[in-house]
């Protein structure tokens, strides 16, 4: 009799014990292989660099266009000399445009970087140098000298003046060689009596420096 009391015993504790400790080793067996088919995000392929355009390598405005595009449905960031200024979701069509991008005076170097939804980040994009400049170049005129007389024998006027280098200067509208110093010369016939005289030095972003004198002319 205790003999088969201790067996009773036994299977007891077994069914007791033993069958939720299998259904509990079941559950964890059962979430581990559920989580081993959820879906892992293999793709580490970088993005294509984004292209960017600008209106003019060099302007008189503090502000500036940037335009271009870069891979659909990624994040592209912009920077202007190193800092962040714009941070966009391109959209499907891949293109983008900033119509009102700041610049510091003097030099700007502008790219921008792509991040798809996988996180991977582009290279940066080709660098832009775009150079802000508000003043106008030098200009001097050396000869002539404002209400300077000419007389007979003096038709033709020497004008002598020096102005920054990488200009274009025109005299009365008609354009005049700019020497690697910045030395200009241009002879201007005159007419009897007054004559106008209008100088214009232009720069590469827009800015002009005009000289205006008056010369006679009595044969």
């Amino acid at each position: 009799m205790l003999v088969l009391a201790g067996i009773v015993a036994i299977l007891a504790l077994v069914f007791t014990l033993g069958i939720p400790l299998i259904v509990g080793i079941s559950v964890l067996l059962g979430n581990i292989r559920n989580s081993s088919s959820l879906p892992v995000s293999s793709d580490i392929t970088i993005p294509v660099p984004p292209v960017i355009f600008t209106t003019a390598e060099a302007t008189n405005s503090a502000q500036i266009l940037v335009e271009g595009y870069g891979e659909p449905e990624s994040t592209l960031k912009l920077y202007v000399n190193e800092a962040e200024v714009k941070k966009i979701l391109i959209g499907r069509e891949g293109t983008f445009s900033f119509p009102d991008i700041g610049l510091d005076r003097g030099e700007n170097l502008i790219y921008a970087t792509s991040t798809d939804e996988a996180g991977n980040e582009s290279n940066q994009s080709q660098e832009i140098k775009v150079i802000y400049k508000k003043d106008g170049p030098k200009l001097e005129l050396q000869e002539p000298s404002d209400g300077q007389e000419f007389r007979k024998n003096q038709q033709e006027m020497l004008i002598k003046g020096i102005t920054d280098t990488a200009t274009s200067v025109t005299v009365n509208d008609r354009f005049v060689s700019v020497k690697d110093d910045g030395a200009f010369e241009y002879k201007l016939k005159l007419n009897d009596g007054e004559n106008s005289l209008i100088v214009i030095s232009r720069d590469s972003a827009g800015n002009e420096t005009k000289i205006e004198r008056k010369v006679i002319y009595q044969p």
